[in-house]
This record gives structure tokens, sequence and C-alpha cells, in this order.
């Protein structure tokens, strides 16, 4: 065999799987159109089907991945999760306590996928728009 699939090469990295069911969601135009999409997709490249809950991103790499200032990567992380995309299951941190640098990145959990044996939340399908009306 060529090593092609129907003329393709044959896929060898992972795959995210974006189900109509969230991209057809008010979330999901909300972070289209506020710039935090790229975002929630390298995040969601990290999960590898048993990790939800404890992905790490950071707001430095976030910087760093998209060349933007503290002030948007903060941004994008607060869209996500107001959108109901992300939850910060532990918060990170920066220590300098006797001259050692100490740094912990935030750890994420997915609303999409399963976490600990339970169904997804789905939180981004209770999300409303600003200035939206609660129905």
């Amino acid at each position: 065999m060529s090593g092609k699939v129907y003329g393709f090469p044959r896929q060898v990295d992972g795959f995210n799987r974006l189900y109509h069911g969230i991209v057809d969601t008010e979330a999901f135009l909300f972070i289209s159109n506020s710039g935090a999409l790229p975002l929630l997709i390298y995040i969601w490249r990290r999960y590898n089907g048993r990790n939800n809950g404890r992905i790490t991103f950071s707001q430095r790499e976030a910087e760093r991945r998209f060349g933007c200032s503290p002030k948007r990567a903060i941004r994008r992380f607060s869209e996500l999760q107001e959108a109901g995309f992300i939850v910060a299951v532990r918060r990170g941190a920066f220590s300098q306590k006797t001259g050692v640098f100490a740094a912990r990145a935030t750890t994420w959990r997915l609303t999409m996928e399963p976490y600990d044996g339970n169904a997804p939340t789905r939180d981004y399908l209770h999300f409303k728009p600003d200035g939206a009306p609660n129905v």
C-alpha cells in the first residue's frame, strides 16, 4: 500500500472534531468574532481522551503562540470561560520566594469532553450574549 488514502497522505497526527452542535451555538459565534477561537483550538489539541481537567496552557504561552499582549491573552481566556468552553480546575501561580522562581500554569477542563468519568457539561449551550433576553 502506498501510504495514501484516496490520493491523500495518511493522517498521522491527532485531530479535533468540531461537531455541528458546537459550531451552531451562540457561544461559538461569540468566540469566533472575539478572536478567542484559535486559543480554544490550541487548548483542545492537548486533550488526548484521558487528560481533561489536567490540560495546561499558560497566559505566557498564549502570548508567545499568538504574538499578543498579556492583556489580550487574559481577555481571550476570559472569553472562553464566559462562553462556557473552558473551566479553570486549578489556577496558575507565580512565586519568587527565597530567590527561586516557581511557576505553575492554570489547569483547564474542556466542557465539550468527558471529565472524571462524567458526561461533558456543555456549559456553552447555556451562553447568552450580552443584551440577549434570558428565555
